[in-house]
């Protein structure tokens, strides 16, 4: 940029001193002194007049100006399910960076960065380890990205943030909440927008007292934990776990399951005849989906308690009905907008 203004200004200083220059486009008269000889009669030759053709001048024209440089165009990579189980939660979280992403750009780009525009490039983990590791990868050393964001399931923030860690690429984690995530020790790279599991404890313990003081004991008794085979299911499990030692309550039922699961009968089964006063549930949408459906066909009147996942999406609700979502609770965390 330096030799750029250099050589502008060298060319404009030229121009200047070459206008200056420049011929005024007349020719001076002859000299009309009178002779100095006595006998000297008026020279019959008329005096010299001005030329009627101008000298040719050259034209001093303004310097060409080169078109500023379109702004620099930053990309960011996208790790997000956009199929598979948890495809209705990308889909939330893209339109979410890309509403961000829209205002930026339509409000002058990064100003620090002479205006750049900011580009996603999106990538479909399905909510799969093995493929998200791939595409992030492929983001980092075919897209060339500059940083990353994503990618929603806990499981696969957990395997790709080693290798943004190794490339040394910024990679802010959204939503996934697994506290193993951020434990692999201190870096410059990896860092989370939301709260993790452990930090969302104290505010589920509210949720289990509010619960428990509409019970004739005036506390949860009772508990059953209904949970995803994830790293994020696993860390739901923990979570709760912890809060009913914490509050003195008996975890008489802890089931696992896999995603998407085809019947979860023989678990409502479990948990109708358990005694318990309420089911925590970290579990996806089909399978909050199936559960909820099942606790009510099978007359398993027992509040569910959901954190996050399938419960915090509006197709839950679309899916099991006014009714049977009366039935539950869903318990989430907000940040505060100081933070």
């Amino acid at each position: 940029m330096k030799k750029v203004f250099v050589v502008i200004l060298t060319l404009a200083l030229a121009l200047s001193l070459f206008a200056c220059a420049g011929n005024t486009g007349t020719t001076p008269p002859a000299s009309t002194t009178p002779s100095t000889s006595p006998s000297a009669t008026p020279s019959s030759t008329p005096p010299a007049t001005p030329s009627s053709t101008p000298s040719a001048v050259p034209s001093a024209t303004a310097p060409e100006t080169t078109p500023p440089a379109p702004p620099e165009v930053i990309k960011i990579g996208v790790l997000l399910p956009m199929s598979g189980a948890t495809a209705t939660n990308g889909e939330y979280q893209l339109r979410g960076m890309q509403m961000a992403v829209d205002y930026v750009n339509s409000h002058g780009g990064i100003a620090s960065m002479g205006g750049a525009q900011i580009q996603l490039v999106t990538s479909d983990t399905t909510g799969d380890v093995q493929v998200g590791m791939t595409e992030i990868e492929r983001l980092i050393t075919v897209e060339n990205v500059s940083a990353l964001c994503g990618p929603y399931n806990s499981t696969v923030a957990a395997a790709t943030a080693p290798i943004a860690i190794q490339y040394g690429v910024p990679y802010v984690i959204t939503n996934a909440v697994a506290d193993n995530i951020m434990q692999s020790g201190a870096n410059n790279f990896v860092y989370r927008s939301n709260y993790g599991t452990a930090d969302m404890t104290p505010f589920r313990g509210m949720m289990t007292d509010f619960l428990g003081s509409k019970l004739p004991a005036g506390k949860l008794s009772k508990v059953a934990i209904v949970y995803d085979s994830g790293d994020w299911g696993t860390s739901e499990k923990a979570s709760y776990t912890q809060i009913a030692d914490q509050i003195g309550a008996q975890v008489v039922v802890s089931e696992v399951i896999t995603t998407n699961s085809s019947d979860l009968s023989s678990i409502v089964n479990k948990i109708k005849n358990s005694g318990a006063d309420v089911v925590f549930a970290g579990i996806f949408l089909n399978d909050a989906i199936l559960l909820t459906k099942q606790m009510k066909d099978y007359n398993c009147n027992v509040q569910i308690v959901g954190s996050g996942g399938g419960f915090a999406d509006s197709k839950w609700i679309e899916a099991v009905g006014n009714d049977a979502a009366q039935a539950s609770w869903v318990c989430r965390t907000s940040t505060p907008l100081s933070v």
